[in-house]
């Protein structure tokens, strides 16, 4: 399980000086559909290692949230009910 931590350390990463070779692609997970969605989160993070730096293709992405904007567990199920 993924720490708050580790989280903060995922998001300070500076997708700038990250080659676009290390990035995980977003269109490589797979969603196990069968599983709950706590689970299904647990298992995108484990799988693109940093749920705020990915690639989509050769583009790289960083996520950013706002202080009163919806919570990363929302934003990723919502992530994941797109790709179900």
């Amino acid at each position: 399980m993924i720490t708050r931590n580790q989280l903060e350390l995922c998001r300070a990463q500076d997708i700038q000086d990250t080659p676009v070779t290390e990035l995980k692609d977003i269109n490589s997970i797979i969603v196990d559909k069968s599983l709950p969605p706590t689970l299904r989160i647990l298992s995108y993070i484990e799988q693109i290692g940093n749920p705020y730096c990915f690639k989509v293709g050769d583009v790289k992405v960083k996520i950013g949230y706002a202080a009163n904007g919806p919570v990363l567990q929302s934003c990723l199920e919502n992530i994941l009910r797109k790709k179900i």
